[in-house]
């Protein structure tokens, strides 16, 4: 019986976030986004897919957009544990 996954630490999350920031194109693309804030809906329904977390490939309950400029707005999918350490990775 394997272990569950456990969430990124904040060290490692900074590392996965400054490796996504040099390589977005690996990002899954947002369609249909609305920077104004008007696509709850569509947040809202990527989190209820199933993806995996990026950091620790547990099931992520939370979806982000990050804006990667040219590349254009790309799906960012957390569980809590790697949310909260993207959070504190970024302050």
């Amino acid at each position: 019986m394997t272990a569950p996954p456990q969430p990124l630490t904040v060290p490692a999350m900074r590392e996965l976030l400054l490796q996504l920031r040099e390589e977005p194109a690996q990002l899954p693309v947002v369609t249909l986004w609305d920077p104004r804030g008007e696509s709850g809906a569509a947040i809202t329904a990527r989190a209820a897919e199933g993806h995996s977390c990026l950091g620790c490939g547990a099931p992520a309950r939370f979806a982000l957009v990050g804006d990667y400029h040219w590349h254009g707005p790309r799906w960012l999918d957390f569980c809590l544990g790697c949310l909260v350490s993207a959070g504190r990775a970024n302050s």
